[in-house]
């Protein structure tokens, strides 16, 4: 049976310093090689090799019977390569990157394929999704989370930490001009700038949506919050939004700041904390499915704040 694969005494050196020590093997048709071993033993330096992002100190790499140093964008388009080191742009939509390593790769028919691939993995509205993961907002002028020119991307993990010169948390704008979206917020916690019961000179509100705002605000976790600050649907178009189901909000938890004893602030009730500022939809009455008053955060609500551990934030 042919060899696919074949890798010769491959190595490779950084100044004195070998990262790869000579490693040979071969892989035939139908078989699978895992390569193992600890962080800085050379498992990712091999691989750049072989796909001819780096090049060998020693050694011959053959791939599909041809040396991937003289024949690397023949061989390339034969290879799928996923590295969770490697990131996508984020400000291009998924079929934009599909678009753009289409092209890189020489796909033919890039559209077709596309919309192949779409069908036959179910992946519908996602190929229009942005997504922007681990998000940290400290101390911005204004607003934490800005959303307008008709955003449709998706945030997920996000933390907005308020400070004095902070306005909201949210501020969510609908679409604008000819443009339509529809964003999405999933597990983001927000904090304000109140740690006790004294509300005196406490900027920051929660959110503010504007402009007909369309999207979904789910599994938020608020806190330091004090008594008038609130998540304001702003005028008619953005009442109408949520009449019609396109501005929705799922699992919001709010836990007031305690007072000297551990004892809860004394707050809003969760009808005050969502305000209708036109009074024209049923936004402040159906709050109450959806958010409730805790006194410590819940597992599903927030961010995971783990992920921001190398941060100032955890300092």
């Amino acid at each position: 049976m042919q060899n696919l694969v074949e890798v010769k005494n491959l190595k490779k050196s950084y100044g004195l310093k070998e990262a790869v020590k000579g490693i040979s093997f071969k892989i035939k048709d139908d078989e699978i090689l895992g390569l193992l071993g600890p962080n800085g033993s050379g498992k990712t330096t091999t691989i750049g090799m072989m796909l001819g992002l780096l090049k060998p100190s020693n050694g011959e790499i053959i791939i599909d019977g041809k040396k991937i140093e003289d024949n690397r964008i023949e061989i390339l388009k034969k290879i799928n390569f996923i590295s969770p080191y490697i990131e996508l742009p984020k400000k291009l939509t998924v079929k934009q990157n599909l678009i753009v390593y289409g092209k890189l790769y020489s796909v033919s028919d890039i559209k077709g394929r596309i919309e192949y691939l779409s069908e036959k993995l179910r992946l519908g509205d996602l190929l229009y999704k942005i997504t922007s993961p681990n998000l940290l907002v400290w101390g911005q002028g204004d607003d934490g989370i800005d959303i307008d020119q008709a955003y449709s991307g998706t945030i997920t993990n996000a933390m907005v930490v308020l400070t004095d010169a902070s306005d909201h948390a949210f501020e969510i704008d609908g679409p604008e001009g000819s443009s339509t979206g529809s964003f999405t917020i999933n597990g983001a916690t927000i904090i304000g700038t109140n740690d006790d019961c004294d509300p005196t000179g406490v900027d920051g509100e929660m959110a503010d949506y504007r402009k007909g705002a369309t999207g979904a605000t789910n599994n938020i976790y608020a806190l330091n919050f004090t008594k008038g600050k609130d998540v304001e649907l702003d005028a008619s178009a953005d009442a109408a939004s949520y009449t019609a189901g396109t501005l929705t909000f799922l699992n919001w938890d709010i836990q007031y700041p305690l007072a000297d004893d551990d004892t809860v602030c004394a707050g809003e009730a969760v009808d005050k904390i969502f305000d209708d500022k036109v009074d024209e939809s049923t936004f402040e009455a159906d709050a109450s499915g959806w958010a409730e008053i805790v006194t410590a955060k819940k597992s599903d609500a927030g961010a995971d704040e783990s992920a921001f551990d190398w941060t100032f934030y955890k300092q």
